[in-house]
Order: C-alpha cells, then structure tokens, then sequence
C-alpha cells in the first residue's frame, strides 16, 4: 500500500512523538508498505524537499514557523500551516500520486484540511492517531478557560474528528472523552472488534450528523512500543 502520514514532528527530532513515529515508520517499511512523510518545515528555502530516512520517503514542506514563538503567532501559523502545507505539496514531484490510505497524527490538530485534501484526491480512508485531546486536556488542568479561544480550538478539533475514518487513541483515558457522545439519543453506538494480534477492546461510533456529518469512528487502545498494531490497522483503511 502506498500511505501518507502526516505530522509536525519526525525524526531528526528528538522529542517523543518524532519517536513514536519513527518507529511507526519503521513497521510500515518492515510490512512492506510504501510511507510517503509530509512534514511541515519553516526553515528551507524552497517550497519542498525530498529525502530519504531508512526507506521512508520524507517530503519537506514550507509552511510557517509554528514553534518557539508567542501563543497567538503560532495559533495563526498552525492554522495556516496545512493550506502552505497543500501548495508547497502541489509545486511538488508528489502533486498527482495517489494514495491508498492517509495517516495523521495529533498534536497538531490543524492538520485536518491537508489530510481531508488527500483522502478526497485517492479517494482512500484516513486513520487519525490521537496523542492527547486538545483543548480538552488544557481546561481540565486550568490552563485554558472555555472561552472563545477554547471554542476554536474545539471546533479545529472537531472538524479533525470529522474528517477521520478511524481514530486511535493512547490511553484507556482518552475514551471517556467521548462518553457524552455515547449518551446521546441518537447516536449510533455499538462494541465492535478487530482482529489483532494483541489484547484490545474497540468502539465504532457513528455519531449525530448535525455536529460531525457522516463521520464513523473507531476508537483503539494500542500500546506505543508495539508499532505493528497501529500499522496492522491500516488493512482495515484499504477494506
């Protein structure tokens, strides 16, 4: 399969996430996919880059600077960043290919328009992991009020959820954040399970068409160190 993941921290970077999906991208090699990385990246002086990371392809592109900078400039350069993003991608050898599954990762929950253009274009499915849930977890810890800026962030993230196929989350945790969609009247709630090669419990939620039209969710407990379940969940996108 040819896959794009998306994201805004990837290997030279040393933090967590770069990791994380360093060592996702390293499953997806091993499994014997074809991984295109579109990363964005303020500091090349050329709408893109190509490179090579242990068989990964990693396009490079120009977008604004969207770290080590005061919180409204980067507010506004995340937001901008997935439109740069998508016209750096279009000046690039990669303009045409298609793909045959889009994965994204959150932080940072701006990249939804990108991964949406891509998934409209192959005409694929899009996995969506989540490594925490922004605004949410921000309000809880009295960091942010539930004031106007709380209600963009929310509605980015919620148009993120709208765009997934399927959503991966972290933690046990992570799940009871949607509880409150479970309980509503109509949504469509129902256990459903997946056939890997580990311990796991499943949820597909298909919830109300006024707040996320069409969206069919699934929610996935993994563990970070077994990159090969998230990998194995992308069988399901090409299903």
């Amino acid at each position: 399969m040819r896959i794009a993941l998306i994201a805004d921290t990837f290997p030279p970077l040393r933090t967590s996430g770069a990791v994380q999906l360093r060592d996702l991208s390293h499953e997806f090699v091993r499994q014997g996919h074809a991984l295109t990385a579109m990363l964005p990246t303020a500091d090349i002086g050329t709408p893109w880059s190509l490179e090579d990371f242990d068989g990964v392809q990693v396009l490079r592109l120009r977008a604004p600077k969207t770290k080590d900078i005061n919180y409204v400039q980067r507010t506004i350069n995340e937001f901008l960043m997935p439109f740069a993003m998508l016209r750096n991608l279009r000046k690039s050898p990669l303009a045409n290919e298609r793909w045959d599954g889009v994965v994204w990762y959150a932080p940072s929950i701006f990249l939804g328009p990108i991964a949406n253009a891509l998934k409209n274009a192959s005409g694929c499915k899009g996995y969506l992991i989540i490594r925490d849930i922004f605004p949410e977890w921000a309000a809880d810890m009295g960091l942010m009020g539930r004031g106007l800026p709380y209600k963009f962030f929310k509605a980015v993230a919620n148009y993120q959820y709208s765009v997934a196929d399927v959503i991966g989350v972290q933690t046990p945790g992570n799940e009871a954040y949607f509880d409150n969609w479970r309980q509503r009247p109509d949504a469509d709630y129902r256990c459903c399970k997946i056939g890997w090669p580990m311990p796991h419990r499943a949820v597909r939620l298909k919830l109300p068409k006024r707040h996320w039209p069409d969206a069919r969710f699934l929610f996935m407990q993994a563990i970070w160190g077994l990159p090969r379940a998230w990998a194995s969940c992308l069988t399901w996108l090409k299903s």
